[in-house]
């Protein structure tokens, strides 16, 4: 074997260890922190998509609400009762806090 491949098999086989243990150095030092980053951020997309849905259901339940109270009072206009009436103005004829201008 001459000089010259020696040479070129040191040269190779000391590169070949230095990627080593530069992949293992940057896979165990580097990578872990990135692990934890990217934890945190899906924790907190996750978290921001839970208050989004929560404040939609939110306002589902009050529309449905609302619009179940006006649809009683539409029906129950078309056949009024004693009841109703009393729930409209008050059990004196004076009104309600909703109904007094």
């Amino acid at each position: 074997m001459t000089v010259r491949r020696k040479t070129l098999l040191i040269v190779a086989i000391t590169c070949l260890g230095l990627v080593t243990v530069l992949y293992a150095a940057s896979r165990s030092l580097l990578l872990g922190g990135f692990i934890k980053l990217e934890q945190a951020s899906a924790r907190e997309n996750v978290q921001r998509v839970l208050n989004a849905l929560d404040q939609n259901l939110s306002l589902m339940d009050r529309f449905n609400y609302n619009r179940s109270a006006s649809d009683e009072t539409h029906i129950s206009m078309s056949h009024p009762t004693p009841k109703f009436i009393g729930s409209m103005f008050g059990p004196d004829g004076a009104g309600t806090r909703g109904t007094r201008a």
